[in-house]
């Protein structure tokens, strides 16, 4: 009776070890300004098209690839500081692989990883304006709008941007 028992046991045994040692472990881990985030208030994560998590927290702009953490201070082609210290409420990454930063403050701001600096996109040197909502278009083009003004931007995947100007009372409820 105990050699079958045994016998019964191993045999559920290695019906069971399969499966379970097939299974993925899931591990999870804090991330915090010991790791190298600016701020331990993370607002948004966003994954860019090479896997790279990039997280909007209180104090700026962070991306971590798996290894490290680097911080981005949000600095023009020429390395002056244009947006200290902001506030980042939501990430979205165009077809040309740029980002676009919704900021606490009512702005937008494109930023290239590739250059490490904003783009003045609208060529007037202030790196931002009005919009405090984006969305990803499906061929790359990025949607942007301001809940309290009446323009709504369009950013191409080259790197063009459009001002439309809707009709007065006219707004933005959602794009795409």
């Amino acid at each position: 009776m105990a050699r079958k028992c045994c016998i019964i046991f191993c045999l559920v045994l290695w019906l069971v070890c399969p499966v379970r040692a097939g299974r993925p472990v899931l591990k999870s881990w804090q991330m915090t300004t010991a790791h190298g985030l600016p701020n331990n208030t993370v607002r948004c994560v966003f994954q860019d098209h090479r896997g790279r998590i990039w997280m909007g927290t209180q104090n700026g702009l962070a991306c971590y690839d798996g290894n490290r953490v680097e911080v981005y201070a949000l600095k023009d082609a020429g390395g002056e500081e244009r947006i200290p210290g902001p506030k980042i409420r939501q990430i979205v990454e165009d077809g040309g692989h740029r980002l676009w930063l919704v900021l606490g403050d009512g702005r937008a701001a494109c930023f290239d990883p590739a250059r490490a600096s904003l783009q003045d996109v609208l060529g007037d040197g202030r790196h931002a304006f009005p919009a405090n909502h984006v969305a990803a278009g499906t061929s790359g083009e990025v949607w942007l709008w301001h809940g309290g003004h009446s323009v709504l931007w369009l950013a191409g995947a080259s790197g063009s941007v459009s001002r439309m100007s809707l009709e007065a009372g006219e707004t933005v409820r959602r794009v795409c």
